[in-house]
Parts: C-alpha cells; sequence; structure tokens
C-alpha cells in the first residue's frame, strides 16, 4: 500500500473512532525503498484528558506500522500553535494537515 492510502487509512480509523477536530501528519519516516516506515500525528481532539485520549487512540487502534500520537485539545492548540517558540506553533507551520473536520 502507498504512503497516501496508509495515511488516509490511518484518518479514517481516527475519524470514525475519535471525532477529531484536525490530524496533522509532522513526521515520517522512509525505508531506503522509499516505502513509509514509521510517521508521526498530531490530533486535535475534544477531551477531558489529554493522556488518556493517547492512550485510548493506542489502544483502539489497529495499524500495521509504527506510529505515535500527539493529543492536543482544541484550546491548547489554538493558545500553543500562535506562539512562535512552541512545538505546536512548528507542527502548525511545518505539517501537513491530513483531515480538518
Amino acid at each position: 500500500m502507498q504512503e497516501k492510502q496508509l495515511l488516509e487509512q490511518m484518518c479514517r480509523q481516527l475519524v470514525a473512532s475519535f471525532h477529531p477536530q484536525k490530524i496533522i501528519l509532522f513526521n515520517k519516516k522512509v525505508s531506503t525503498d522509499g516505502a513509509l516506515s514509521s510517521f508521526k500525528l498530531c490530533v486535535i481532539l475534544d477531551t477531558d484528558d489529554v493522556l488518556a485520549a493517547e492512550q485510548k487512540i493506542y489502544l483502539t487502534l489497529d495499524f500495521d506500522l509504527p506510529y505515535d500520537i500527539l493529543v492536543y485539545t482544541p484550546a491548547e492548540w489554538d493558545k500553543y500553535s500562535s506562539d512562535p517558540d512552541s512545538f505546536a506553533s512548528h507542527v502548525n507551520q511545518k505539517g501537513m494537515v491530513l483531515y480538518h473536520g
């Protein structure tokens, strides 16, 4: 399966199970043959407990490739993505939006 299809599959699973506001790809690794080997996603999700949401995502989603998830609440995202010194700002500027609900 190609990179685009793999990421779309992951986004479909995330959207169906967690209904995020936004999903951003902020890092990916490719093997020597050019195939996607792992990736990192930032997920903007309305939740009361970010750590519990991250754990639930890992426990719920079955995916063939290694991945990392970083969850922000909408309020955190609004606050930190506008701060040029924050990691969220870096993700916002350099990442690729895969889903925006």
